[in-house]
């Protein structure tokens, strides 16, 4: 499969181990200055159970601060105020100064997959496309994808996509300032709110479009500034942001060699258990057939019976 497609499926999961199945909604609620506040919701899939599970023997704290780190490294220009895991569900919710300087980037990775433009009534919302294009040979970002290469391309992407990705349905919802006046591209609309819903069908897309983002954008009318209040929160939230820096940088630096080998037989028992899965479909459906053989015969010799009678 192309990488932009591959590359924004996985880094939409957090981190490289968060290639599994999840659905999640990330909401932003902007003021006219730009500032605003984010709340996430992610529940994870199966695949994620293991890392899960590491992350839940953890200290409260200890496991506050390996979410917050992992937040830290997908979303620049966002200052986390506090983030859980119960079960497979993760909520944060943090701050942001301003939304023109916060962007989801990929894991190991300058440029942003996601990225925020602000001006005084409109915001526009742009998913970007890998920077070295769509892996495809003499193929850059921007360039159109040959006529002939796109039809097989189409098929390995569903494919890849379906089996890498098919539970993914990550949501943007954004509250702007005033009353959502209109919507564009990307960007559309349930209940009053504006909705960017990243799927296999959106990467697909991406992959395919031979652009170097794909955008959409939402306007509103009248006014709505920031809460005096929110001014306090935003300086709290930098400080405690700054404060735990450090021990943030601690956290990354991921499970013990224990609890990888924890993880590695968790996924490696899963792996047998849809094998094993798989050869008792496999053996029913040999044996279904094996029936409607038999019950064909039968019909046949009973259709010459009552023929051999007349």
């Amino acid at each position: 499969m192309s990488r932009p497609a591959l590359r924004a499926g996985l880094c939409l999961a957090l981190c490289a181990l968060l290639s599994g199945c999840f659905e999640g909604e990330q909401t932003f609620s902007v003021h006219d200055e730009g500032s605003g506040a984010i709340e996430l919701k992610l529940v994870l899939g199966p695949k994620l159970s293991p890392l899960a599970g590491a992350i839940a023997k953890q200290e409260a704290k200890d496991a506050r601060l390996q979410l917050l780190s992992e937040l830290e490294l997908r979303w620049r220009g966002v200052c986390w105020e506090d983030a859980q895991l119960q079960g497979q569900t993760l909520t944060a919710k943090g701050v942001f100064e301003q939304l023109d300087a916060v962007a989801f980037v990929g894991e190991g990775s300058e440029q942003p997959l996601i990225s925020f433009a602000k001006d005084a009534s409109s915001i526009t919302v742009r998913l970007h496309n890998d920077e070295d294009g769509l892996g495809v040979p003499g193929l850059g970002a921007g360039e159109e994808l040959p006529a002939e290469m796109r039809a097989e391309l189409e098929t390995m992407l569903d494919q890849a996509l379906q089996e890498g990705f098919g539970g993914l349905k990550f949501t943007l919802a954004i509250a702007p300032p005033g009353k959502l006046s209109g919507v564009s591209g990307l960007v559309g609309t349930a209940k009053g709110r504006a909705l960017v819903v990243l799927d296999t069908g959106t990467l697909k897309t991406l992959a395919l479009s031979g652009k170097k983002a794909l955008e959409g954008s939402l306007d509103w009318e009248g006014r709505g500034p920031a809460p005096k209040e929110f001014a306090a929160r935003l300086q709290a939230a930098k400080a405690s942001w700054a404060a735990e820096a450090k021990a943030r940088a601690k956290a990354r630096s991921g499970p013990s060699e224990r609890e990888l080998e924890d993880m590695k037989k968790e996924l490696e028992a899963m792996e047998g258990e849809l094998e094993q899965a798989d050869k008792e479909l496999e053996r029913a459906e040999k044996e279904l057939e094996r029936e409607e053989k038999q019950g064909g015969k039968q019909k046949q010799g009973g259709q010459k019976k009552q023929g051999s009678k007349q």
